[in-house]
């Protein structure tokens, strides 16, 4: 799978889940993997406060 470089990938993944997409639909909308998709939200919580992300 291809490898996620763009700011603004990372924040349209990070912005479908704080929309209620679940990580599966996520993964295959952006054509990366659902452990990615964790990855990204972790990170992009802790970024703005948010010491644990439930996914």
């Amino acid at each position: 799978m291809p490898r996620i470089k763009s700011p603004t990938k990372k924040s349209s993944i990070i912005g479908d889940w704080l929309d209620g997409e679940t990580r599966k639909n996520i993964a295959i909308k952006h054509n990366i993997g659902s452990g990615t998709v964790y990855n990204i939200v972790q990170r992009g919580g802790n970024s703005i406060g948010i010491e644990k992300v439930y996914l």
